[in-house]
């Protein structure tokens, strides 16, 4: 494997814990099946990118000092 990325950008994360909500609100009597965890993940995954995406320009317009290409 090669590359890294955050703990909240992987999908497979995302969905181990929709599963484990999933199978929580079934013991409850709730069913979510496998097409609804899928668009529940793609769901979330949209929803976490574009908090990130917001929190990276908030914290470019906050920061004090200019970005340099020159190091």
């Amino acid at each position: 494997m090669t590359g890294v990325k955050g703990l909240f950008q992987s999908r497979t994360v995302w969905a181990g814990l929709i599963i484990i909500v999933a199978n929580v609100l079934h013991m409850f009597g709730f069913t979510v099946g496998a097409e609804d965890q899928e668009l529940i993940t793609s769901s979330v995954l949209s929803i976490v990118d574009i908090i990130f995406g917001g929190i990276a320009v908030w914290g470019r317009i906050a920061a004090s000092k200019r970005i340099s290409l020159s190091g």
